[in-house]
């Protein structure tokens, strides 16, 4: 089996095709520079319907979540990848389009079965020559809901023999079976599996790694990294090179010198200083809400959905912010760099110390820094559709994490804490205010591909709430301009929002497109 991957041409285009699009695909529009994910070529057997242009037969295709679903998965709320199994199960099985089925999949070991991952398999009943499949992997089956699924794919058989699986449950009487209360592990079991398999390493690990590996632990743990190599030096099944690719395509760190610059641009600044700068702009307008003061500083939904972020959280947070989050990132770039070869192993611990005593200087617990850090991520995923996900997995790596690292025999002295905000996990959660559940909506939005069901679905939010239109004023442009061909509709809306952008500063380029069309 031959794994090629490659990038999409524009729209759905197939000589293996029979006769149109089937009505769940269509009005999908795929991006010239999309890269979709990994394909399987299999030519003994009749293919996948055809998304390349490259004219040669696969039997199917994995996509990864970056996509835009076809717009009958949008329209049906079947697009949102956070939703676990049971979310996504329920809504297939409650559509009459589809006939759906779920396969379990186990492997042996020792002598007990393990839950690895269950496929949910949905025929299009109108043409059945189509069927979709949904995979979603699990580690156990205590977290059989706490995963999304990792591929989407689209079978195509102009003679279809599609077959329930030989241990499969029709439709929704699996939903029962998903939803019951299965074992979870406690303390005693997660520090036994500790104690068998890794306690002799850990203590042979010299105090200054073991801190570092603890500090930078849930980023190990959510990219599937072993924790107790400190150089991250071995890696193993699809996380090889993991480190190197992240630090080269992500944060342009590409050696020593790129490595230390962006590692001192981080403490100096990063996602701790775009927070402290938006405590600073609530400060200077204390009886507004956010949404005036977004106006008068003519912030980007992004700021926006940050300041939203901050307001609602800043009392749990405290003085410290997102300090955690960036002091515990750079330590895991540092780890990343020497593996791929970077920076050696004693300036990678000259450039560690300091940020390790400082994190333990500032936090009073364990859960205080992980709390803390974990804040910092949610914040930096605001601009992700993703977000859910990432923070789920993130929130559940604080508890897996103690199965290689025992948090407890690791001093923190505390002495510069803020005392009076010492943050649990479950702080990490919080429930935004009246205005800023609103704002959601746009933000959800805001985060997708640009299209013109965007365009679409912005405008009906805008009606909705009228009170946001100035606000997305410039996205909103930029989308008519990208997918509306009547320009009196164009003018018309920049029009109705002249009393807003004429205030903007007059170097800027949406003032200065915005005058342009204006004036037609």
């Amino acid at each position: 089996m031959k794994k090629i991957i490659t990038f999409f041409t524009a729209i759905l285009i197939s000589s293996l095709f029979y006769a149109g699009q089937p009505s769940f695909l269509k009005n999908w529009i795929i991006p010239e520079d999309a890269t979709w994910g990994e394909f399987y070529r299999l030519p003994q057997r009749e293919g996948l319907f055809q998304t390349t242009g490259l004219n040669k037969p696969f039997d199917y295709v994995h996509v990864l979540p970056a996509i835009e679903m076809p717009p009958y998965f949008v329209k049906n709320h079947l697009a949102n990848w956070k939703m676990p199994f049971s979310e996504i199960l329920k809504a297939m099985t409650d559509s009459k389009d589809f006939s759906v089925y779920t396969e379990a999949q186990y492997r042996q070991f020792d002598n007990n079965r393990v839950l690895c991952s269950t496929t949910l398999t949905a025929i299009y009943k109108s043409d059945p020559m189509f069927k979709l499949v949904l995979t979603f992997p699990y580690c156990s089956e205590s977290e059989r809901d706490s995963r999304n699924p990792t591929s989407f794919q689209i079978h195509f058989s102009s003679n279809p023999k599609w077959k329930l699986p030989a241990e499969g449950s029709p439709r929704s009487s699996v939903i029962v079976r998903a939803n019951q209360q299965n074992k979870k592990y406690t303390e005693n079991e997660i520090k036994d599996f500790f104690n068998q398999n890794y306690k002799a390493l850990w203590f042979s690990l010299p105090e200054i790694e073991r801190y570092a590996i603890a500090f930078s632990s849930n980023l190990f743990e959510t990219n599937r990294q072993f924790h107790l190599d400190f150089g991250n030096h071995f890696e193993f099944g699809n996380t090889g090179g993991y480190g190197k690719k992240t630090l080269n395509q992500s944060c342009g760190i590409r050696g020593y010198t790129s490595l230390i610059s962006s590692t001192d641009s981080l403490l100096a600044g990063g996602h701790s200083k775009a927070y402290n700068d938006l405590i600073a702009l609530l400060n200077k307008y204390p009886k507004k809400s956010v949404l005036k003061i977004a106006k008068a500083e003519h912030l980007t939904p992004l700021e926006t959905s940050r300041l939203y972020w901050v307001s609602e959280m800043k009392d749990k947070l405290g003085s410290h912010g997102l300090e955690a989050w960036d002091e515990g990132r750079v330590i895991t770039w540092i780890r990343w760099a020497v593996g791929a070869g970077y920076i050696s192993y004693d300036e990678a611990i000259k450039q560690i110390t300091p940020i390790v005593n400082n994190i333990r200087k500032n936090y009073k617990t364990w859960e205080d820094y992980m709390a803390h850090y974990v804040a910092g991520r949610d914040f930096y995923l605001l601009y992700s559709q993703d977000r859910n996900k990432f923070i789920t997995e993130s929130m559940a790596a604080v508890k897996t994490c103690r199965a290689y690292i025992p948090y407890e025999t690791l001093l923190l002295y505390g002495t510069k804490a803020d005392k009076d905000h010492v943050m649990h996990i479950s702080d990490i959660q919080h429930s935004p205010s009246k205005e800023g559940a609103k704002w959601e909506e746009f933000r959800k939005l805001y985060v997708m591909k640009e299209s013109p069901f965007v365009l679409e679905e912005l405008t009906k939010l805008e009606k909705k709430y009228p009170e946001f239109s100035d606000l997305v004023y410039s996205w909103h442009l930029d989308l008519m301009l990208k997918y509306t061909e009547d320009n009196n509709q164009i003018y018309k809306y920049v029009e109705a929002h002249y009393k807003y952008f004429s205030k903007l500063p007059q170097d800027s380029r949406v003032y200065k497109l915005s005058m342009d069309l204006y004036k037609k």
